[in-house]
């Protein structure tokens, strides 16, 4: 049996214990639910996935669209439950699991440091933020914070229309 898209984001939304209307607004960020987009960074498909990180997932087809949601879900868990065991309320583990999957993990975790250094709450998403403009060589910063109230307008919007 063929799953169609919403049935394959439920599959693996339930899997990693992640809302899939999250997951949804995150595709439709990424890609606007079309299969066939690259970015520049060679990022692929409907959640936008990195060949190196759907493999790390044992997904070795990043154009199929049920491992695409497979590996990009898993990763997205992945980043949200390592917020979570920092200790971090869930709509700040969300923002900063957001970030990272835009922005990456590394760029995040320097982001968090800045602040940190500035006097800023390093485990809070709008402190964080503050401390973008502080970091001349991140170039994205305006772009991963529009991300995350995208994502997260979005995902407000399933929850009110979809159950």
């Amino acid at each position: 049996m063929k799953l169609y898209c919403t049935d394959i984001v439920k599959k693996y939304g339930r899997q990693a214990d992640v809302d899939w209307r999250l997951i949804s607004a995150i595709i439709y960020q990424e890609s606007r639910y079309n299969m066939a987009t690259t970015s520049s960074h060679n990022a692929k498909g409907l959640m936008q996935v990195l060949e190196s990180t759907a493999a790390h997932y044992g997904v070795d087809d990043v154009y199929d669209p049920e491992m695409n949601v497979k590996a990009g879900t898993l990763y997205f868990s992945g980043l949200l439950k390592s917020y979570l065991k920092e200790g971090l309320d869930e709509t700040n583990a969300i923002k900063f699991a957001l970030g990272s999957y835009n922005a990456g993990e590394a760029r995040i975790a320097e982001c968090r440091n800045v602040a940190d250094s500035l006097g800023l709450d390093r485990n809070v998403w709008e402190d964080v933020v503050r401390a973008f403009d502080s970091m001349e060589n991140f170039s994205g910063r305006s772009q991963t914070t529009q991300y995350v109230i995208n994502v997260l307008s979005r995902y407000s919007d399933y929850q009110r229309i979809i159950e």
